[in-house]
């Protein structure tokens, strides 16, 4: 601040109760407030004289700016001065005496203009170039050299006691080189002539402005201030450890006790003279009176009177003497005394603010890992479940997933509980076919067909010019451009060999690894325009290549290439993982999804504003009523009347009512963190290791992820650890005079005197370095057990500076990746153990007292049996650890197999069992029947796990498909995307069902198997999506599309699969066996049913009129559907003929060229009976129609 009139200015003081409204005149040039217009004008005309002065430089005469100015420049000045030359120039102007501040800057000038010291940097004059180097050494000029310098000078006498000449130096130089690429220095010896410093580095102007703010005028000498000197250590430093040579001894300053002595002498010599007046005084009387009594021996009385006042005189004065000694010496020692209390307590003054400036530089955050009183963290407790530790991260995703979207994704439906840790545990560990893992995959299948369905909906009821001209480059590299190319091809795979969407197809636990996998292919693929650019606007710049199931199938191809055949259930652990987050993911990018985490940020947000609102509100309402108190208060005192105290009950309703009000701001604070923790799940911080810390919202405990995966490199110096805090942890502020006593200790002696010159008591704080030298595992040598234990527990979690040993930068080391607490206790030693100087451990401390309420209730619910069996002996649970396997609703996970059974032959067996039922319902439901020779034979074999074709003619045709045409078609689609994706990636334009693996001989032969059960059924009982389509002409018909999927099969779940769509595809209502009767409305009672060939309804036998006895042969129609009858005219030349054909026809009932359908009962053996085939014993053969046996007779 510029000096006004060599006086530093004391700015304006206004009055900080102004109104708003009030006028005010404000200074720029020097930032004050003034409420008079005329002190204002004095403050502008004061700035703009030149009356100031430069506060550094001392420069006088200037305008306020002018001094500013003058100031600025000075300290940048400063800060450029050389820090090779600050300790040099500061030792030599604290061996000055002068009196002058000129001659002072002069003195120091005048030596090291010319000089140069160790350590500075300069320039030499190398081979007729100058270039840079640094001064590693200062040689002695020889006495040659010394006496040559003297004749050539002219000077006589001796020069001893004085430095000689700069240029008689010689300096020992490293020469630094230009050229970068050379790591080379060179060193030479060179007079001082060739060397100089670099220009502008040190100038007189700059000198004299650097010593002026460190020197301070002092007992009639500029001295240099003592936190200076004690700062750069200038007492410490040896004049040789700069420079060479005696230490100059700088001439102008005379004693300043000269004058004071010189009084004091004149002094003693006036008092000396004076006593010795009094003394020749009493002689001369003492002499006058002997004469006089030598004359009057009479009066020898008088004599010892006269000798007695005369000794008393004398005995006054020497005790006057003493008692003037002894109170000057008294009062010498007061003043001694006081000038030593004063220099104790300015002392004591100055170690208390060098305490308190310690303390509180000790107390500045810093990184955690350089804090030397970090303490031992409570040891938690490992997460030991039945998935793998480092999985256990995924588990939680899964469960925090499904729990904040359970209103969406219909959870209650699948598990009416909600999804617990149990059931995930069981869905990835066991390998159960109709366990949780199938009803996950199809709750989140689901899900995706119906919001693929919704945005379809959606993409159709939008304007398409809403959209506009977008340019949507959805290419990618060449590896995702050619995955795009095959989801786009294989997105017509469902639709095309199953005749349904993929979200139509049967979705169960058989067939949902089928349809996974179908899923998993078409994902990604190209969508018209119209579908694309409202995803890209809707969904946040969606594309093609954003779909995370188009990465998996890049990233993790052998997924894809294991569900092809096997089960998903059969998959790793990690793979079943990395299956159901790509399925979370895919739905998080669906709009209605980012539209519900939308309103749940801002459900948070405007909850936030209105809680800080009514806090707010009510903090100034309170404000109010006190205020209102207190002014009435002081109106009452200024009245002189006294209003009467509040009475217990109104201070007792006060703080209930306040009480209240801050429950429910309490309340509703835990409300909103419990709605933002359904919104997003951030770690509440990290302590000193990087671990982070979290609480979930479907698991109790505080839990913690060890797995930074960038904790950057060691210290340069380990982790501190000191021992007197440990033994001092209660006391914070103890510990820091002790670290401050050891610190000051530290700086005053040498490093090799510490250990000696420390008290008893105290002992240098250690380094992890020092003690990894005898055992990485033990941090002092020399401490008692309890302490060494308690470093070891601390060195898991700090820095040793060497990566090799250290735990928390090690990339090598292999940590237990999750961890939690469980109990009360240890969150609350947690607490108390986090460090309040360190970043993270700070904010972590912060955000666990402000989550303390949410996670202490919490711990009662921390499932510790599920997520470590081994700490059951120090958990006492609410009640007895149920088993897994006792879930309700999976007690035929394994379709009533015994477990253990390979998947593989529990799926072979089923579709065998499914593949016979299925012939057996269209054989006794009169729905077609087996083309071969034998069918027991072909049922027994298929019972046996054995395959007996009976037909060598099976064959299938082939399906040609090229993508070309499927491109185009997507491309000129200008509706919605094609439903969910489902084909594999084909690579040629031949087969679109090729595979690289070999089929299965077992899948082979039951896809044969179920072909020969769709081909037994006629096709008038077929229906969509397998009958013929008589209005579309096609090459192949959707039952050869389908013959030929089902013939490239390779996996159980595919032909599944396929048996299922052939059991849609068929009429089942028209089955004899779901058949009543037309008359008594009734069911059952299958052998007496009996069908009509036209309409296929039933009549009971003895329920027509008249009543059958048996099943007629033949065709059998209804009275409504039997056709009419011709009557034809009798022909003589035919009478015979027409009298047998008129009798028989009398005596036969109408019969039919097709199977009669006589139906069994289902409690009885289900098969059809024929009567031909009973008189022939051939089952596989059909009966001849009536009326051709008829002609043959007539014929023969």
């Amino acid at each position: 601040m510029p000096l006004l009139n060599k006086k530093p200015l004391e700015l304006h003081r206004y009055n900080k109760r102004l109104k708003d409204d009030a006028e005010v005149f404000f200074c720029k040039c020097t930032n004050e407030i003034f409420e008079n217009y005329e002190e204002y004008c004095q403050r502008v005309i004061s700035c703009n004289s030149l009356i100031w002065t430069c506060a550094i430089t001392g420069k006088t005469n200037l305008t306020y700016q002018e001094a500013l100015s003058s100031e600025q420049n000075a300290l940048k000045s400063i800060k450029d001065f050389p820090l090779e030359l600050r300790t040099p120039i500061l030792f030599l102007a604290s061996k000055t005496k002068r009196k002058n501040f000129n001659d002072l800057v002069n003195d120091v000038f005048n030596f090291a203009k010319d000089r140069y010291f160790l350590g500075e940097s300069v320039e030499v004059y190398i081979n007729d170039n100058w270039v840079f180097g640094h001064i590693l050494q200062v040689l002695l000029p020889s006495a040659d050299e010394v006496n040559e310098y003297r004749e050539k000078n002219n000077i006589y006498g001796s020069i001893n006691n004085r430095p000689y000449p700069g240029c008689l130096y010689k300096y020992k130089v490293e020469q630094l080189e230009n050229d970068e690429d050379s790591c080379a220095s060179k060193i030479q010896v060179l007079p001082g002539d060739k060397v100089r410093r670099i220009k502008g580095v040190y100038t007189k102007e700059k000198n004299r402005i650097y010593l002026k703010q460190f020197a301070i005028f002092k007992k009639n000498k500029w001295r240099i201030q003592n936190n200076v000197l004690a700062t750069y250590s200038i007492p410490g430093i040896l004049f040789s450890n700069m420079f060479v040579g005696e230490l100059p001894s700088f001439d102008g300053f005379s004693s300043e006790n000269s004058k004071f002595s010189q009084q004091r002498t004149i002094d003693m010599y006036l008092n000396k003279k004076t006593e010795k007046n009094k003394v020749k005084s009493v002689e001369s009387s003492r002499k006058t009176l002997l004469k006089k009594t030598d004359n009057v021996k009479r009066v020898s009385e008088s004599v010892k009177v006269i000798h007695k006042k005369y000794q008393e005189t004398i005995n006054k004065v020497v005790e006057q003497t003493k008692r003037d000694l002894i109170k000057q010496k008294s009062l010498e020692d007061k003043a001694k005394k006081l000038e030593e209390i004063k220099k104790k307590r300015a002392q004591e003054k100055e170690e208390k603010a060098k305490l308190a400036s310690f303390a509180k530089e000790w107390q500045r955050k810093r990184e955690d890992l350089e804090c030397e009183d970090l303490k031992n963290l409570p040891v938690p407790c490992p997460v030991n479940c039945r998935v793998p530790n480092e999985l256990f991260g995924d588990v939680v995703m899964i469960l925090e997933f499904f729990s904040s979207f359970r209103e969406l994704l219909k959870v209650k439906d699948y598990f009416p509980f909600g999804l617990k840790l149990e059931t995930v545990e069981r869905a990835l560990v066991d390998i159960e076919i109709a366990g949780p893992l199938p009803d996950i995959i199809q709750l989140l299948l689901s899900t995706l067909f119906n919001l693929q369905e919704q945005e379809d909906d959606e993409v159709q009821s939008t304007d398409y010019h809403r959209a506009g001209d977008l340019e949507i480059d959805e290419s990618g590299d060449i590896s995702t451009a050619e995955a795009i190319k095959s989801a786009t091809f294989a997105a017509s795979w469902s639709k095309m060999h199953h005749g349904v969407p993929l979200n139509k197809l049967s979705l169960d636990a058989i067939t949902v690894s089928e349809i996974l996998r179908l899923h998993l292919l078409a994902s990604g693929g190209r969508a018209g325009d119209r579908n694309a650019k409202w995803r890209y606007q809707e969904r946040g710049g969606y594309t093609n290549t954003d779909d995370p199931c188009l990465m998996l199938r890049l990233k993790d191809p052998h997924i894809l290439r294991s569900l092809a055949i096997k089960s998903v259930v059969e998959l790793s652990i990690g793979d079943k993982i990395k299956i159901l987050s790509c399925l979370m993911n895919q739905i998080l990018t669906y709009a209605e999804i980012r539209d519900i985490i939308e309103e749940r940020y801002d459900k948070v947000k405007t909850s936030k504003n209105e809680l800080k609102n009514d806090q707010v509100a009510e903090s100034k309402k309170e404000k109010e009523i006190t205020a209102q108190k207190l002014k009435e208060k002081k109106e009452a005192r200024e009245r002189g009347e006294n209003l009467p105290d509040q009475s217990e009950e109104l201070k007792l309703k006060e703080l209930k009512e306040s009480n209240k009000k801050k429950a429910e701001f309490h309340k509703r604070a835990m409300e909103l963190r419990k709605v933002a923790m359904e919104s997003q799940i951030v770690p509440l911080g990290q302590d000193r290791s990087y671990r982070k810390f979290w609480i979930f919202s479907t698991l109790g405990g505080l839990f913690i992820e060890d797995n930074e995966e960038w904790p950057g490199s060691c210290l340069s110096t380990p982790t501190p650890i000191s021992k007197n805090f440990v033994l001092l942890e209660e006391d914070t502020m103890t510990y820091i005079k002790k670290l401050f006593e050891e610190e000051r200790n530290w700086g005053s002696d040498k490093e090799n005197e510490v250990n000696s010159s420390l008290p008893m008591g105290t002992q240098k704080k250690k380094l992890l370095s020092e003690s990894n030298n005898v055992n990485s595992n033990s941090v002092y040598s020399t401490e008692e057990g309890e302490n060494e234990s308690n470093n070891e527990k601390l060195m898991s979690w700090v820095c040793t500076g060497n990566e090799e040993t250290c735990n928390v930068h090690s990339k090598t080391n292999n940590r237990t990746q999750w961890l939690f607490y469980h109990k009360e206790n240890e969150i609350e030693e947690l607490i108390n153990s986090l460090n309040k100087r360190g970043y993270r451990e700070h904010r972590l401390r912060k955000a666990l007292i402000e989550n303390k309420d949410n996670i202490i209730p919490r711990l009662n619910h921390c499932p510790v049996h599920l997520l470590n069996r081994f700490a059951l002996d120090s958990y006492v649970s609410s009640g007895p650890v149920k088993s897994t396997r006792s879930h309700k609703g999976y007690e035929n996970a394994n379709l009533k197999y015994p477990a253990g059974t390979p998947v593989q032959e529990i799926l072979e067996l089923y579709i065998r069992e499914l593949i016979l039922d299925t012939e057996e319902k269209i054989y006794c439901g009169g729905l077609g029947c087996l083309k071969v020779k034998n069918r027991n034979i072909w049922r027994n074999a298929i019972e046996n796990r054995s395959y007996e074709k009976q037909d060598d003619n099976l064959s299938w045709r082939q399906y040609p498909i090229k993508k070309e045409k499927i491109m185009d078609k997507i491309k000129d689609d200008d509706g919605a995307r094609p439903d969910t994706p489902c084909s594999l990636d084909c690579n040629s334009e031949t087969e679109m069902l090729e595979l690289k693996m070999d089929q299965n001989s077992v899948v082979n032969d039951l896809a044969s198997a179920v072909l020969q059960i769709a081909r037994s059924v006629e096709p008038r009982y077929l229906q969509k999506p397998l009958s013929n389509d008589e209005k579309k002409k096609e090459k192949m018909t959707a039952m050869e599309r389908w013959e030929a999927s089902l013939m490239s099969s390779t996996s159980f779940a595919q032909v599944y699969l396929h048996v299922a769509t052939l059991e849609n595809s068929i009429q089942w209502n028209k089955s004899a066996l779901n058949a009543r009767c037309k008359v008594c409305r009734r069911g059952g009672d299958g052998e007496n049913m009996l069908l009509c060939d036209s309409c296929d309804r039933g009549f009971h036998l003895y329920c027509l009129k008249p009543k059958l006895s048996s099943v007629p042969l033949g065709d059998w129609f209804c009275s409504g559907c039997r056709p009419p009858e011709k009557v034809e005219k009798t022909k003589r030349s035919r009478r015979l003929f027409s009298e047998e054909s008129d009798d028989d026809e009398d005596d036969q009932p109408l019969v039919s060229s097709k199977i009669s359908r006589k139906i069994k009962s289902e409690d009885v053996s289900r098969k059809r009976k024929y009567k031909k085939s009973e008189e022939s014993g051939d089952s596989g053969t059909q009966t001849l129609p009536y009326t051709l046996v008829y002609i043959l007779k007539i014929q023969k």
